[in-house]
């Protein structure tokens, strides 16, 4: 399949899954809304994106603004959601990860030169969200948060996306200038994994949305 049908296959599937979050919006819980959230950001950067490569050629720019985003959303849904005890040290943790990725984009990547430039703010956001990911199974494997199947569930999706988008942008870095034969993999690889991202996501606010939705208790 060529990669343009997949990347259109894929956004398909993030607008449908924007479409599905709004449709369940009022029935869904603090959690989901903020995943909500998170899609919609997406979609709006992607929106942007296609915008300035129509009008100007150039976005790269966009991404370090996205990964401070999604790196403050993921920090927050698992500090509150996932992790629940408000513990010091990891929100020092995250707000130096957040640092890393102002102090990327202000003054380290050089944001409008596409030869030079480097993914890394990226690369800061999905492993600060990979050890989180991490951190939670610990904390469940220690016994010092209940089992929940709903959160290792979502869990176990994040990581899995998350863990090979820091790959193939980690692996991007150094292909920065290479032939477009050897890139392409890499991108296809991340539109399946962002396919298999907003399916999954997908399935989970339609079941949590629906469950909502027939329950006599709201």
């Amino acid at each position: 399949m060529h990669i343009e049908t997949i990347w259109r296959i894929t956004e398909l599937s993030m607008y449908a899954l924007g479409a599905i979050s709004i449709f369940f919006y009022k029935k869904l819980t603090p959690k989901y809304k903020l995943i909500s959230l998170y899609i919609w950001v997406g979609i709006f950067i992607d929106s942007l994106t296609t915008y300035l490569l129509k009008s100007t050629n150039y976005n790269l720019f966009l991404l370090p603004i996205y990964s401070f985003i999604e790196l403050a959303i993921f920090s927050k849904l698992y500090l509150d959601f996932f992790l629940r005890k408000q513990n010091r040290h990891l929100q020092l943790f995250v707000l130096l990860a957040l640092g890393l990725i102002l102090l990327d984009f202000l003054f380290l990547c050089d944001l409008f030169n596409a030869e030079t430039f480097y993914a890394f703010s990226k690369v800061i956001a999905d492993l600060t969200i990979i050890i989180l990911c991490l951190i939670y199974y610990w904390k469940v494997l220690k016994e010092e948060m209940p089992i929940d199947k709903e959160l290792l569930l979502l869990n176990s999706g994040f990581i899995s996306y998350f863990s090979i988008n820091c790959f193939i942008f980690l692996s991007i870095n150094f292909l920065i200038n290479e032939s477009l034969d050897l890139v392409t993999p890499f991108w296809t690889l991340n539109a399946l994994s962002a396919l298999f991202l907003y399916l999954f996501l997908t399935y989970m606010i339609w079941q949590h949305g629906k469950i909502q939705k027939i329950s006599p208790f709201g």
